[in-house]
């Protein structure tokens, strides 16, 4: 405790924990990688059937709507994703990323050994359970153990396994899709997790479950309703749903727009789609590189107003030349995962310490945003093809960052009401550094101070 002046007119009390990491640089350096090779598996399964969705549904012998139900099926899921964080809480972190990891590994077996749409959707939607259970916990361990002035760094890293999955897994899909057949990516992926689940047990660090956590539906009715009190979750929540709707439309166009407008083939698309990757891994070190110095908010700003244009041109140039739409698919991707990274890294700053209920709560929400793209995306297409549909995308970010703006200066103006609970403060190992001024009078006797300051 350091008091600036026992008897003046301001005391301070600072009370300091540790802000460091709860685990060496070398140690959680190991932890981040490993991570970032899940995540690539995860997202690779969660993204390549979207550019395929013509050839897949042809080699599957279904329609393109039902096989929209399907991807849809798996963003359904992330209903779920708020239950996470506290069930991550109370049963420990690393324990629900394997679980997390090994329902994705099922969920991708299930379609190689039993090759039907029934099995197909279904297991479309244990893979988008998995996949909520396993991203926003995996964050929020990733949270506790690196330092806050490294955040955007380490996150911007952990999201390159999204571009990735793009540049490496596209081209990969494509080839054996057609080489091989429809099952072979979800075999390989089914394989591949095997490892990753060993090297999740071996490396990531073990946090201890808070088992005292209740965790009864109305309990966390109550702990998500305390989140959402505070108007700037409650603003970026919307922003998110919205922000998620809008950046899924693109990918759900592009395969069919390159088949229908260019005549690309299967193999061809997945070469261009090479491009969305690349993009996003020109997005993530553009925002590894500045986000921490230009700020997390203004980042996420910049990046989304440019991905307003950036869907506006392509909704109007794309269909000049290949040439022109291959970089404008370039262009829009590369401000749509700067968009992303920079939004997630600001959500884990505004509620320090429930930031794994508040990625679930947020990333869930992204979920069911991305469930109603996939299934408007086809009506929108046959009404006005890529022109309508990137127009719309553009017209909902604009919403999105209008609402966020909105909530953000309700409560800069401190026209938003709190409510105040008390809770017992509990001061731990892994506790961030906190600061408490309290005002007094220089009246007060240096009892009364010390006594207001307890």
């Amino acid at each position: 405790i350091n008091a600036e002046s026992w008897g003046g007119s301001r005391i301070r009390m600072v009370v300091v924990a540790a802000s460091s990491p709860a685990m060496p640089s070398s140690k959680y350096g190991a932890a981040v990688f490993i991570a970032t090779v899940g995540k690539f598996l995860v997202n690779w399964n969660m993204r390549f059937l979207v550019p395929y969705t013509i050839f897949m549904a042809k080699e599957m012998d279904i329609s393109v709507q039902q096989y929209s139900f399907a991807l849809a099926a798996a963003e359904v899921a992330g209903v779920l994703c708020p239950l996470s964080g506290p069930i991550g809480d109370a049963l420990g972190q690393k324990r629900c990323v394997i679980l997390g990891l090994v329902t994705v590994a099922v969920a991708s077996a299930l379609p190689v050994l039993f090759p039907s749409y029934v099995v197909f959707l279904f297991a479309r939607f244990l893979f988008g359970v998995g996949v909520n259970f396993h991203h926003p916990i995996l964050q929020a361990l990733v949270c506790n153990i690196v330092p806050s002035s490294s955040l955007g760094l380490v996150t911007g890293f952990m999201e390159t396994s999204w571009s990735l999955a793009a540049l490496i897994g596209f081209p990969l899909t494509g080839m054996l899709i057609e080489y091989v057949g429809w099952r072979s990516p979800f075999l390989l992926i089914a394989l591949l997790c095997i490892p990753a689940i060993v090297f999740y047990q071996r490396l990531l660090p073990a946090a201890e479950a808070k088992v005292a956590q209740s965790l009864g539906l109305s309990s966390l009715i109550s702990h998500f309703k305390s989140l959402l009190a505070d108007v700037r979750v409650l603003g970026f929540f919307i922003y998110f749903f919205i922000m998620s709707m809008a950046t899924n439309c693109l990918i759900l166009f592009c395969g069919q727009f390159f088949s229908d407008v260019y005549g690309l083939g299967l193999e061809e698309v997945g070469w261009t789609s090479m491009l969305i990757g690349a993009g996003e891994m020109l997005g993530a070190v553009a925002c590894m590189a500045i986000s921490d110095r230009l700020g997390l908010l203004r980042t996420m700003l910049i990046a989304c107003t440019m991905g307003v244009i950036a869907l506006g041109l392509f909704a109007f140039c794309a269909s000049s030349s290949l040439a022109m739409a291959c970089f404008l698919l370039f262009l829009c991707f590369a401000v749509s995962e700067a968009t992303i990274i920079s939004s997630i890294s600001y959500a884990c700053e505004l509620n320090p310490a429930s930031v794994g209920t508040l990625l679930s709560l947020v990333l869930g929400g992204g979920s069911i945003g991305r469930a109603v793209a996939a299934l408007l995306s086809q009506p929108v297409w046959n009404l006005g093809h890529i022109t309508l549909g990137c127009s719309v995308a553009s017209l909902l970010l604009v919403a999105g960052m209008t609402v966020f703006w909105f909530f953000h200066r309700r409560y800069d103006s401190g026209e938003a009401v709190y409510e105040t609970v008390d809770e017992e403060i509990q001061l731990e190992d892994s506790t961030d550094s906190t600061v408490t001024q309290v005002d007094a009078s220089p009246e007060e006797s240096e009892e009364e101070s010390v006594a207001q300051v307890v």
